[in-house]
């Protein structure tokens, strides 16, 4: 059986959903109805529709969520910057929460997220060159309550491969 996840009121009919957990939540991105040419993080629950995520300060046209997990944190991008959204919390630039981000990089996309709380996803340099995969780990190490009470810093490996690596 399939299910139309609908759009946003007043949207122009756009909306592309990319992952969903054991509770059959999904997360995704559509247009908002609001004339501009960008999309809205969404997460979508049965029996409650769109919820539109909102967009980190300074961004508005290009909010994109990727992964959700079981916990309900939501990973995407917010005007290529990484995020993850908490029903607590709200979004949150993951680049404040790095405690060891190489200077001059930028975590600019997050994919996907764990059960442990783990985020993968794309960084790039300040010159904008080079591009790195990463893998961010709540610190210290999360327990269930700590991932559902809140989120908090994260330690970061970059991938060593340059562009075009498999």
């Amino acid at each position: 059986m399939g299910t139309d996840l609908g759009d946003f009121p007043g949207g122009q009919g756009i909306s592309v959903a990319y992952d969903v957990n054991r509770y059959s939540v999904v997360v995704g991105f559509g247009t908002d109805g609001t004339g501009c040419c960008g999309y809205q993080a969404f997460r979508w629950e049965p029996g409650k529709g769109l919820l539109n995520l909102g967009a980190l300060p300074g961004s508005y046209d290009d909010n994109r969520a990727y992964g959700i997990n079981d916990l309900g944190q939501i990973v995407g991008s917010s005007n290529n910057k990484a995020f993850i959204w908490t029903a607590a919390l709200g979004m949150r630039d993951l680049n404040s929460l790095v405690t060891n981000l190489p200077a001059g990089w930028t975590l600019q996309l997050a994919r996907d997220v764990n059960e442990a709380g783990q985020i993968v996803g794309t960084a790039i340099t300040a010159d904008g060159q080079t591009k790195r995969a990463f893998v961010l780990t709540p610190v210290p190490e999360p327990s269930l309550f700590a991932l559902v009470a809140a989120v908090g810093a994260f330690s970061v490996a970059l991938s060593r491969r340059g562009p075009g690596a498999p």
